[in-house]
């Protein structure tokens, strides 16, 4: 006898069940469980703390899908809990990555535009260049001038 998917819920525990049974009292059911996050133990817990709000607010239900196979009278339970510790693990692993990678970013944009204003100041010193250019070549043939009419000045009185 096939047993269409129903929902039911236990206190705070939401379980999807589907299957079959049969008259020699076998079955084979699968079981989905949305088990609250803070029944998955004090290390899933202190993980789901370091979350912002809003992303431990994703995370109030983790599924965990099971098996009811074996007979009434001997049934045998199966569940993928190692799978769904993982799956979580994983999520709070990327969301903690995004965090960071958002913060990072935050922090590098920050840094290159307080680095950028003095830049731009000094861009508006670019018209003084010139000024500057000119004064440093005014000096720079003074200087050679001045060197080269000592070197005349001394030549002369060494050829009489």
């Amino acid at each position: 006898m096939n047993v269409k998917p129903f929902d039911i819920k236990y206190q705070d525990i939401k379980a999807t069940i589907g299957g079959s049974h049969g008259f020699d009292q076998s079955m084979n059911y699968n079981l989905k469980f949305d088990v609250p996050a803070k029944y998955l133990g004090t290390e899933i817990n202190a993980l789901i703390t370091k979350l912002s709000p809003s992303d431990a607010a994703k995370l109030q239900s983790i599924p965990i899908n099971a098996t009811l196979v074996g007979n009434f009278t001997n049934p045998k339970i199966t569940t993928d809990i190692n799978s769904a510790v993982t799956k979580l693990t994983t999520q709070l692993a990327n969301q903690q990555k995004d965090r960071m990678v958002k913060q990072g970013t935050s922090a590098l944009t920050d840094f290159i535009n307080k680095n950028k204003k003095p830049a731009d100041t000094s861009k508006t010193a670019t018209p003084t260049t010139p000024t500057t250019q000119e004064e440093v070549k005014a000096k720079a043939t003074d200087l050679l001038n001045g060197l080269f009419k000592k070197k005349k000045a001394a030549a002369e009185p060494a050829t009489p």
